[in-house]
């Protein structure tokens, strides 16, 4: 990436899509009007001329992206949430959980560096209209074996849940425009459900060191 005082330009932009919006304006496609950034899938091949990976995916998606960093030997910056163990690689390479529950350990506030007022902690939890007490997206908080049903994740991948159909694991609430969070500190909040997926992520992530935007 080349830094100015003022500016952050990357050279090249790539993001993981449906087949039907590969090659178009990405501005065109979120809503925005054309601004000449075009849609690849092709990551190996923008690790050519990209110099660092900044990635907001999905946890399967995010463990492919890794392997094809690591054969490039090019940094990369995770900010997909949805781990809550860590994934190490046979190179020994890894991706940490990121959010404050993980599986068999416990967290320490002191590890959350982000700022007890500036993590989520607990939040609710979206299930389809329909799908009430059905695995795998709503069953017993205390069935470890299905823990798919009590958790969540959020982040660009997984914006909150804006309609009581919608059919994806994420946070929701029957709050029409609104959905609770628990945030370290204690605290509770209503977050519109129209919050930008970005700074949702950074919200659910609790040591990643960056600003988080007015929301």
């Amino acid at each position: 990436m080349d830094r100015s005082d003022d500016e952050v330009e990357s050279r090249e932009r790539f993001t993981v899509v449906v087949d039907l919006t590969v090659g178009e304006d990405v501005g065109e496609v979120a809503g925005c009007g054309h601004i000449g950034i075009v849609i690849r899938d092709d990551l190996s091949a923008a690790m050519e001329r990209g110099e660092v990976v900044i990635d907001f995916s999905t946890p399967e998606a995010t463990l492919e992206h890794l392997r094809i960093v690591v054969q490039h030997r090019r940094p990369m910056v995770i900010g997909t949430t949805g781990f809550d163990y860590t994934v190490v690689f046979s190179d020994g390479s890894a991706v940490p959980a990121n959010g404050v529950f993980r599986a068999l350990k416990s967290l320490r506030f002191a590890e959350i560096l982000d700022g007890l007022s500036n993590t989520l902690m607990v939040g609710e939890k979206h299930v389809p209209r329909g799908a009430e007490t059905l695995h795998p997206l709503d069953c017993g908080i205390y069935d470890g074996h299905n823990v798919s049903c009590c958790t969540r994740a959020a982040g660009l991948a997984f914006p909150l849940a804006r309609v009581p159909t919608d059919p994806g694991w994420r946070f929701g609430s029957r709050h029409p425009g609104l959905c609770q969070f628990a945030y370290c500190d204690g605290s509770v909040r209503s977050l519109t459900t129209s919050i930008n997926p970005v700074v949702l992520g950074l919200l659910a992530q609790c040591n990643d060191g960056q600003i988080i935007p007015e929301y």
